[in-house]
C-alpha cells in the first residue's frame, strides 16, 4: 500500500518529479559516482518496482550527468542501505574517487 500511495501521489502531481535534476546543476570535472540500490524497492509489487526503478534510473543519470567525471557503479542486489550490505563496493567506489583526485 506504502508504494501504491507513492506512485498514486507522483502521478497526480505531475511537477513532483519534473525536474528532479536542475537542469543548471553542474559539476564540471568533479570526480562523482552514483551507486544505484537496485534492490530498493524489494517491498513493492513487480509493476509498482518497475516504476521506481525506473524514475529512480533517470534521476541517477541526471546526477552523474552533471559531471564530466560522473558514473555510475551497479552493485546487483544492493539496496538502500548499501554501506551495510556492500561495504566493499562502498569502499572501492570511494578508492575511485580518490585515485582520480591524484591525478
Amino acid at each position: 500500500a506504502f508504494w501504491q500511495t507513492v506512485i498514486s501521489v507522483t502521478g497526480t502531481n505531475g511537477d513532483l518529479f519534473t525536474q528532479p535534476v536542475s537542469p543548471s546543476e553542474h559539476h564540471g570535472n568533479t570526480t562523482m559516482i552514483v551507486i544505484p540500490a537496485d534492490a530498493a524497492y524489494t517491498d513493492a509489487s513487480p509493476a509498482d518496482r518497475e516504476i521506481l526503478q525506473k524514475a529512480q534510473d533517470a534521476t541517477h543519470r541526471r546526477i552523474a550527468a552533471t559531471s564530466k567525471h560522473g558514473t555510475r557503479i551497479h552493485v546487483h542486489g544492493a539496496a538502500h542501505d548499501m554501506q551495510m550490505d556492500h561495504p566493499d563496493a562502498v569502499v572501492d567506489a570511494i578508492a575511485k574517487v580518490i585515485e582520480r583526485g591524484r591525478h
